[in-house]
């Protein structure tokens, strides 16, 4: 009797480590599982919600002037560049070839980063910038405004005006 009590701890430790494998490969799985959903959901992200702002007209020319404004470039230094997190956002209203949008993204020099806010007026299916302001993160009191009256349309487009 003494011996079938002594075996018996020796058959459990198999048991024991196959049970423990199992569990380790559930554990491995599930994460890999999740990180795979995460990875999805980013690609997913960007494809619906931030790719189409990038490549819209008022992003890239906001984009363009805030590169080339000298009072942005002596304060980020160049290059200057788009931000990848957080993603862009844009509030948009458009009815035919009429419309506005209101966008926010941020941009990066080798002197630091900075928000940057936007608003456009799209008349006859043409863009123009109204509005288009600097923040540095650092200084958030601060901020230089753009001059935006190169951009194509605006001479058409009269002044945003938020709810009117």
């Amino acid at each position: 009797m003494e011996e079938a009590a002594q075996q018996a701890p020796a058959v459990d430790q198999p048991r024991r480590r196959s049970l423990a494998r199992g569990c380790l490969r559930t554990a491995a799985g599930l994460l890999l599982l999740l990180i795979l959903v995460g990875v999805l959901g980013a690609i997913v992200l960007y494809r619906v919600h931030v790719s189409p702002i990038k490549s819209s007209e008022p992003y890239r020319m906001a984009l363009e002037l805030v590169q080339k404004n000298p009072k942005v470039i002596g304060l980020l230094g160049e290059p200057i560049e788009e931000v990848f997190w957080p993603p862009p956002s844009r509030v948009e209203n458009l009815d035919g070839d009429r419309g506005d949008a209101t966008l926010n993204f941020e941009v990066a020099g080798p002197k630091g980063r900075a928000a940057v806010q936007t608003q456009a007026r799209m008349i006859h299916a043409k863009w123009g910038l109204s509005r288009l302001h600097v923040t540095p993160v650092s200084q958030p009191g601060e901020g230089i405004t753009v001059d935006t009256s190169e951009t194509s349309g605006l001479d058409e487009a009269p002044p945003f005006k938020p709810g009117g």
